[in-house]
Parts: structure tokens; sequence; C-alpha cells
């Protein structure tokens, strides 16, 4: 996998310094083709003054010099990429938290955390599959505070889903009936990553990629569930979860 990745990236860092090399090589040659056709040409009477050519001349001179920098630029930012995909190459096989509302499926079981930020009268959890169909709705907490809520994969009537990448809400309304605003995490097994322009990326349960900024924590992965399949579980501020 990583040979894959940092052959491509190695690939694609050195493309269009080889492509504006390539481009000034070719102006060049028709350059020089026309100056020793003008000089085949001149008038011995009034020849040509040689500080034009000599400038031009100058001039590809430095556009080479800024291509070759630019190519030890690419150079530098491809071993970084390498550096960094070396480093979090390291999470493959770990449980991470991650701020999204996209939940990894795995074996029946996934976990989310929703933080309410105001005291609510009444809350929905809704789960949907990828094609937008809801698999699952239910009543959430309403206490200000970070909840977790596993799903075992089935929606209310027990039909069991598969595995794969479902889209979690929380809907909640205050007294006023204004809605609440909710923050998300989901957890995941990390099972690959990548690098893109320089950025790195973890893989979950080889559902989906998310950028490592948004990561919050890696941990190993869990034994066993931490509560039954489809129990709602509450960790305020000050309490244990």
């Amino acid at each position: 996998m990583l040979d894959s990745i940092t052959g491509a990236t190695a690939e694609t860092a050195l493309t269009d310094s080889d492509q504006s090399r390539a481009k000034l090589a070719e102006d060049l040659d028709n350059f020089l083709t026309l100056l020793v056709t003008q000089l085949k040409h001149q008038d011995p009477l009034d020849p040509m003054d040689a500080n034009e050519f000599t400038s031009q001349l100058v001039e590809f001179a430095q556009v080479e010099q800024q291509i070759q920098q630019n190519a030890n630029l690419e150079d530098i930012l491809a071993a970084q990429q390498l550096n960094n995909l070396g480093t979090i190459v390291s999470y493959i096989g770990k449980y991470a938290e991650v701020v999204s509302t996209a939940m990894s499926v795995e074996d029946h079981a996934g976990k989310f955390s929703y933080t309410l930020f105001d005291d609510a009268i009444s809350s929905q959890i809704t789960i949907r599959d990828e094609a937008g169909n809801v698999v699952y709705h239910g009543q959430g907490e309403t206490s200000a505070g970070t909840h977790y809520f596993e799903w075992d994969g089935a929606d209310n009537l027990g039909n069991v889903y598969p595995d794969g990448v479902y889209t979690v809400t929380v809907s909640a309304l205050d007294a006023g009936e204004d809605a609440v605003d909710v923050g998300y995490t989901t957890f995941g097994r990390v099972t690959g990553v990548r690098t893109d322009n320089g950025d790195a990326y973890l893989e979950l349960n080889n559902g989906y990629f998310i950028s490592i900024d948004g990561v919050l924590s890696v941990s190993e992965p869990p034994a066993t569930p931490d509560t039954d399949a489809g129990a709602t579980v509450e960790e305020t501020e000050g309490d244990d979860a």
C-alpha cells in the first residue's frame, strides 16, 4: 500500500517540472534555430545587435534555474508526504474518534456521540443509509452535555442492515421550540491511511476517509462493546460515562 501511494505521489510531483522543462527545451531549440537563420541572412553592413539575443539567452537560463528550484521543492514535498505517511501508518488497527456525522458500522456495531449545547425538551435520533433512507429512529437524551449511542445495525422492526457507512442526526428542541445546536463525533477502526497534497487522511472500517485534523483521539480497539447494542449512555460534565 505504501509503495503504491508513494509511487503515485512521486510521479505526480514531478509531472509539472518535467513538462515545464520539456517546454523550455522546445522553446530554446526554436529560438536557436531562428537565431542561426537570422545570422545567416543578416545584412553585413547592418549586423544584428548581439545584446538583444544575449539578453534572451539569459532569460532562458533564468527560467531554467526557476524550473530546477520548483523541482527541488516538489522533491521536498514528496519527502514530507512520505514522512507524514510513515507517521500516521501507526494508526492502522487503532480505534479513532473523529468529528463527523458519518458512522462506520462493522460487525453490526456502530457508535457515535452527540453533544447538546443546551437543555432540550425533546430529541430524536435518526440514522440513514447511504441512499438517505431512514433505517432507525428513536428518542434521544435531553440534558445538555455529551451522550453516546451504540447501534446494532437493526431498524425499529428488528431488520438487520449490512455493515457500511451511515449518517446520524439528532434533532433537539428547547423549551421555546427552537432548535438546539448539536455536535457529533463517530468512532471506527482505522483500516488505512493516505496523503493528498500534503494532507493526511485516515480510513475508518474500510468505509470512508477523514482528515487527520478531525481526529479527536486514537486508542486500542475495545475488546467488547461498552454497552448493550441500541442503548444510550450519558456522559455529562463531572459524571462517568
